[in-house]
């Protein structure tokens, strides 16, 4: 459950703060809605404004990019903090700055395309639309097509991981990637094997603890003499 969390947690910031119509702006400025209201109502105007939006302050556009790939590195590893190793940490983090470099430069290509498309993690009905499944098995993760996502019950998704991609042309809109999905039934699955692990985890012997600090404290019995002082103590009595 907690890989799945992070890998859900992680794809939202990646769809926050890189996947955006332009750096120039802040991610919660608006624009994408705005752009997304203009493409339903005209799409040549949505995508003539996009390409406006790009060519503005080419400099200050590569300085917002560089500003948009540390934050999402920054977000993803406060997300991550303390999970792993000082050593894993620092492969990690270069990894990850390449992976996000590497994200933004695929987007930017695809804001330059004529047609809008929007990443979106709604569970929107759409014919012939399908969803992957994510699992696990022995500890890996598992992706399985889950077919039309009409034909299953929404109750049983318990959220997008990844999200679809959406083409939007003459005020059309529809997926063209498939998203991936985490049902309440892995969820389950999940729990009862962590409830389990508790079980058969060996719980903390308290009491031998116990048993081994009581042995530490002083009797609260009184200090009685020696029997042998005792009788000394008779003699030099008797004899007096």
């Amino acid at each position: 459950m907690r890989s799945v969390a992070i890998l859900a947690s992680v794809s939202r910031v990646f769809v926050r703060q890189l996947f955006r119509p332009t750096y120039l702006l802040s991610a919660d400025s608006g624009i994408p809605e705005l752009l997304h209201r203009q493409v339903r109502d005209q799409s040549l105007k949505e995508s003539r404004l996009r390409a406006a939006i790009l060519a503005l302050l080419p400099q200050e556009q590569e300085a917002a990019i560089a500003g948009a790939i540390r934050t999402t590195c920054k977000e993803i590893l406060d997300l991550t903090s303390g999970l792993l190793s000082s050593s894993d940490a620092a492969e990690f983090q270069e990894r990850l700055k390449d992976l996000v470099e590497e994200a933004c430069e695929m987007w930017q290509g695809i804001c330059r395309h004529s047609d809008a498309v929007r990443p979106d993690f709604e569970l929107t009905d759409y014919e012939d639309s399908i969803w992957e499944q994510m699992f696990f098995e022995k500890g890996l993760p598992v992706f399985s097509g889950l077919g039309q996502i009409q034909d299953y019950d929404p109750d049983a998704v318990l959220f997008a991981i990844f999200p679809r991609l959406h083409v939007s042309f003459d005020g059309e809109e529809y997926p063209e990637t498939c998203g991936v999905l985490f049902m309440t039934s892995c969820a389950q699955a999940a729990r009862k094997e962590g409830r389990s692990a508790r079980m058969i985890k060996p719980a903390r012997n308290d009491s031998i603890r116990n048993r081994l600090l009581r042995s530490r404290r002083p009797s609260n019995k009184p200090n009685l003499p020696q029997e042998d002082s005792r009788d000394g103590l008779t003699e030099s009595s008797s004899t007096a």
